[in-house]
């Protein structure tokens, strides 16, 4: 039998309250799938049938079964059907276990922290399964597969807890004596009669994961990991601590404050020495050049040419050298010659006129006498200074 000219029919897997589940191949596509066709005694779920398909189709999860397509078909014999094809998951389902009981509780967990995983993240996109029985949860090599979504949270608010009123229920079937007292906590919480005591899908998973320490996938909200399917340990160990997060943000925001601090600095001394350029003197500290002593050089006398010394420091005196010109002396008579002895004051006075300080150059003979004036002008003979 050929749907709409692209599923083929292969066999039918089994049957349910609302729909026939076939195994069946995509020609377009090439790959097998599964198609669930509505029961010709059904036509009156036809509308909800389709909603249903559309609300799954919404889901993308590694827990939950995708929804292809939706749509009516006409086929013989029974007239227009609805049909939705959706992921073939190849397993079997939960029945058998909740028939036989499993052997371990760790299995018990893993299978139901997978569940929880897949109801909380359909909970968290406002869908809910509104029938979860074992019939609907199939067990793969891949893992669990929830299958039959189709409640809109938005017109039925209390479809969540009865999700978790089930999955309570599914643990409780599947769980095998000797269990750990946190693993029947939960159990008991889920199955609460009072809907408000009852935990969220996202806490049951979260716990029934880390029971087992296996990874699973919640919402985005509870920080979401990659499920990884692993043999369950032999005996239960602590579950490792989440690594510290990093805080690249927090570097980042140093390096950028320091580079926007040296940024303004080199743009204030750019504008600091730009000023300066451009009006001397506007800024009086950054022109004023640092204060030096100058001593002149020493200079010539003009009227010798001979150079003038520096006064001598204290305590040191050095002969200085008069600055006016060389005086003549006029020649005098020489007294007749008597024969009375010389007295010694007047030989002290003639050793006195003639000793003539060595600055003072005596006149030639022919020289003629000096004027009035100029022999009337007092005479200024070297000075010494004094010594000590």
């Amino acid at each position: 039998m050929l749907l709409e000219g692209r599923y083929r029919l292969v066999r039918q897997l089994n049957a349910g309250a609302t729909a026939e589940v076939w195994s069946a191949h995509d020609e377009l596509l090439r790959r097998q799938v599964a198609v669930r066709l509505l029961r010709a005694d059904r036509a009156d779920a036809a509308s909800r049938f389709l909603d249903a398909g559309r609300l799954g189709a919404r889901l993308s999860h590694s827990n939950v079964a995708a929804v292809y397509d939706v749509g009516v078909t006409e086929l013989p014999g029974r007239g227009p059907t609805p049909y939705v094809v959706m992921e073939y998951a190849e397993g079997r389902p939960l029945t058998a276990d909740v028939r036989d009981g499993l052997q371990d509780w760790r299995e018990t967990a893993r299978v139901g922290a997978e569940m929880a995983a897949a109801l909380a993240y359909a909970h968290s996109q406002w869908v809910a399964h509104g029938t979860l029985g074992p019939a609907k949860v199939l067990r793969t090599d891949v893992g669990v597969k929830v299958i039959g979504f189709g409640t809109d949270v938005g017109v039925d608010l209390d479809a969540p807890t009865r999700d978790v009123h089930a999955l309570g229920t599914l643990l409780a079937a599947t769980a095998p004596s000797g269990i750990p007292v946190e693993l029947d906590e939960l159990m008991r919480r889920c199955r609460f009669p009072d809907p408000v005591q009852r935990p969220g899908s996202d806490e049951a998973a979260l716990i029934l994961a880390r029971l087992v320490q296996a990874h699973v996938e919640p919402p985005a909200p509870l920080a979401a990991t990659t499920r990884v399917l692993r043999p369950v340990p032999a005996g239960p160990q602590a579950v490792p601590p989440r690594p510290a997060p990093r805080r690249p943000r927090q570097r980042r925001n140093w390096a950028s404050r320091a580079l926007l601090v040296t940024a303004v600095a080199g743009a204030s001394l750019v504008t600091v020495v730009a000023l300066a350029q451009a009006a001397p003197g506007a800024i009086p500290w950054f022109d004023r050049a640092p204060q030096q002593a100058v001593v002149p050089p020493p200079t010539d006398d003009p009227g010798t040419g001979t150079p003038t010394r520096r006064p001598s420091p204290a305590g040191s005196p050095s002969p200085t050298r008069s600055t006016l010109p060389p005086v003549t002396t006029p020649p005098t008579t020489a007294p007749p010659t008597t024969s009375a002895p010389a007295s010694p004051s007047a030989s002290t006075s003639a050793s006195a006129s003639t000793s003539v300080s060595p600055f003072v150059e005596s006149a030639p003979a022919d020289t003629p006498p000096p004027s009035p004036s100029t022999a009337g002008a007092p005479l200024t003979e070297p000075s010494a200074s004094p010594s000590g």
